[in-house]
This record gives structure tokens, C-alpha cells and sequence, in this order.
């Protein structure tokens, strides 16, 4: 019980040292690039995937560097998958509840409206896809100071 709250309360602590302590608010990307292309200002990459419309599924490649992170974040009507698809590809997995790390070939299921931040602890390629798909491109309720906000 006592490591449970524990492990709880690193998991809090993380999420707010990850948002820099700023509110949320949403941000809505227009498209996913066709070709590898910069997400927003960072240096990590990503383009789409196109799967079958009998799907509802949105998905994109995203090539993340090690370091970098998405802060915080949650998609209120989109559940999440992330399907880590090279060797060394290695990322903390970060809620409210816990602190996960997820190692090749391993994969991370998120619920919608879950806040959640990713953080790249190696180079790692990802499949990422959302069900059911956005209406256009990308969306999440991400912090104000956001590194990813643009």
C-alpha cells in the first residue's frame, strides 16, 4: 500500500516537473506530413500512415531523438497506441498513476482523455495510431508552455 502511494506520488511529481507547472490547453495540427518531416520545433520527425478507412484509425511514424519528450498531454476522444518498432527504442511512459518504461518490441496502449507524457529515453522509431482518427490531422490538450505548442 505505502509503495503504491509512493510510486503515485513520483508519478504526479514527474507529470508537473514534465509540464513546467503551466495549465492546459488544446492544440490542433492541421495535417500529418505525406514525407518525414520536423514535428512542430523540435528535432524529432514523423509522417503519416495511411490504413484502411474501415479502421477509423489515425497513425503516423515517429522518429523521436533521445531526450526529448512530449509534456503532458491527453487526447479527449482518441485512445492511443504506441508500437516501439526498432532494437534500441526505449521510452518512460509517464500518468498521474505511474511511471512505465517500455523497451522493443514492446507496445503501450493509452485510454482517451488519460493525461500522459512520453519521454524518448533512446532513439526510437514508433508506430503511433489513434482510434478513433482525428477529424483532421492532430489534436491534444497539451500545457501552455508546451514545448510542442506552436
Amino acid at each position: 500500500m505505502v509503495n503504491k502511494l509512493i510510486s503515485k506520488a513520483r508519478a504526479n511529481f514527474e507529470m508537473v516537473r514534465l509540464s513546467s507547472g503551466s495549465k492546459v490547453s488544446n492544440i490542433e495540427i492541421d495535417y500529418i506530413p505525406e514525407k518525414r518531416e520536423k514535428f512542430l520545433d523540435t528535432e524529432d520527425e514523423w509522417q503519416i500512415v495511411n490504413l484502411p478507412n474501415s479502421t477509423n484509425s489515425g497513425a503516423c511514424m515517429f522518429y523521436a531523438k533521445k531526450g526529448n519528450y512530449f509534456p503532458p498531454h491527453k487526447h479527449n476522444d482518441a485512445s492511443e497506441q504506441i508500437i516501439i518498432l526498432n532494437p534500441k527504442g526505449k521510452i518512460k511512459v509517464v500518468t498521474y498513476n505511474e511511471i512505465k518504461i517500455y523497451e522493443y518490441p514492446k507496445a503501450v496502449f493509452i485510454k482517451k482523455n488519460v493525461p500522459h507524457a512520453v519521454v524518448w529515453m533512446e532513439d526510437t522509431d514508433a508506430l503511433i495510431i489513434w482510434n478513433p482518427k482525428f477529424d483532421k490531422g492532430w489534436e491534444a490538450d497539451v500545457n501552455d508552455d508546451s514545448p510542442i505548442k506552436n
